[in-house]
């Protein structure tokens, strides 16, 4: 296996911070630069065009969910497509209905 650029930058937002903060632990410890964030607004409001190559937001999340906050990110970085993974446990969650 192939070593990784350097400086990988993921955003990871969820509302529950066990699970955010385990995942930014793993990553780092393999190498990526991780922000975390379990309130979308703050996340909203932190987040700076060009910085991240990977966001994984949890879609069930109070005030503001996964979907709208991608939606909200893209608005302020219409440069390039960035790659999201979502994250949900809820089945039957209709955020993409």
């Amino acid at each position: 296996m192939g070593e990784l650029p350097l400086n990988r930058r993921i955003l990871i937002v969820d509302d529950e911070c066990d699970v955010g903060l385990t995942l930014k632990l793993i990553l780092e410890n393999h190498g990526f630069v991780v922000d975390y964030f379990n309130d979308p607004a703050t996340a909203l409001n932190s987040f700076r065009a060009g910085l991240y190559d990977l966001l994984r937001l949890y879609i069930k999340m109070p005030k503001i969910n996964g979907v709208e906050l991608y939606n909200r990110f893209k608005s302020k970085d219409t440069s390039k497509l960035i790659p999201i993974m979502n994250w949900f446990t809820a089945f039957g969650y209709t955020a993409f209905s």
